[in-house]
């Protein structure tokens, strides 16, 4: 069984204004007035503007709705040599609701539907997988704590619970469709740091996933007989390097993404296996447009690259992954 690897990120926006540095209002005067002593100042911990960790104030409830388009190609061979180039296509909807519990605690939860295509042309014949359906419902929890020179701790934790089993049918030979649960239920907690530095913020971030028991694949051949897997592993490690700059009417920022996927081990009554993992480079750049007090405009592009020599008993020849999403976050 062969699994995917999708990656979401935020997309697409236009407008001149969000590009615009801000700069201060100066007053003239009849009178010359000596000029006051420099005074040492920092910015505020509380009024870091970032998307990436981004939370509603206290009492306030956002809901944000976003589109992301995927597009990419991944050629590899297979151990028998056979060639196969795999080109993917899809749309992903989603909406997110967040609360301000607190000045520096919030609450969220997301909901996303795909529609994705995934054509196989090889040496050895064409096949297609199409993956429909809703996905696992997210529930979030982040908090910040402020620390001194305008710097913030950032932590929190997304729990992803899969509503049912991760499913694979074959319609035909060359044809097979797929839900889009996980199969089971995970914690992902992380921790990110952000540092203002010279009218820039400059984050870090760490995140990991932790299965919470073991995830339940079914594959239902040709004939209509199902197998059953019980899966572990495959745990995805994501360290993230991010820098911000907050315009006039937005911000707009750069994000670098290292994922490294863990081994999953598969059990049957048959036999049991593995599915290698493999490591995903993301850069990506993204921004926000403001609109008017409650609404902003929201935009993300990133390119992607399979960074393994090796994914599943795969030799990846090349990959070419881009990802692109539009949005828009409402207050209220």
């Amino acid at each position: 069984m062969t699994k995917l690897f999708i990656i979401l990120i935020s997309g697409f926006a236009f407008s001149a204004n969000c590009f615009a540095e801000s700069k201060p209002v100066t007053k003239k005067s009849s009178a010359a007035k000596p000029a006051p002593a420099p005074v040492a100042t920092q910015t505020p911990a509380a009024a870091i503007d970032s998307e990436i960790f981004y939370q509603p104030a206290a009492g306030q409830s956002t809901l944000t709705a976003g589109l992301t388009y995927t597009n990419g190609s991944i050629k590899k061979t297979s151990s028998s040599n056979v060639k196969t180039t795999s080109k993917t296509t899809g749309y992903t909807p989603a909406v997110l609701y967040q609360y301000g519990v607190s000045e520096t605690m919030a609450v969220g939860a997301a909901l996303e539907y795909t529609s994705q295509e995934v054509k196989n042309s090889s040496t050895s014949g064409d096949s297609k997988n199409i993956k429909t359906g809703l996905g696992n419902l997210n529930l979030q929890l982040n908090g910040k704590n402020p620390l001194d020179e305008g710097r913030m701790l950032w932590f929190g934790a997304t729990l992803s619970l899969s509503p049912g089993a991760s499913t694979l049918k074959y319609k035909s030979a060359d044809k097979t469709e797929e839900n889009n649960y996980s199969g089971g239920n995970e914690l992902t907690p992380y921790i990110g740091f952000t540092a203002p530095v010279n009218g820039y913020n400059l984050s870090a971030k760490l995140s990991h996933d932790l299965n919470i028991g073991d995830k339940t694949l079914k594959e239902t051949d040709n004939s209509g007989v199902t197998t059953k897997y019980d899966a572990s592993g495959g745990a995805t490690t994501t360290l993230s390097l991010i820098g911000e700059k907050s315009l006039t009417s937005g911000l707009i920022g750069l994000e670098l993404d290292y994922a490294a996927i863990a081994t999953t081990d598969l059990s049957t009554t048959n036999g049991s296996g593995t599915l290698s993992g493999g490591n995903i480079g993301l850069l990506s750049a993204f921004g926000r447009c403001n609109l008017n007090e409650t609404s902003v405009f929201l935009w993300r592009i990133g390119y992607s690259q399979v960074l393994s020599n090796r994914v599943s008993n795969f030799k990846i020849d090349s990959s070419s992954i881009i990802v692109a999403q539009f949005g828009a976050r409402f207050t209220y």
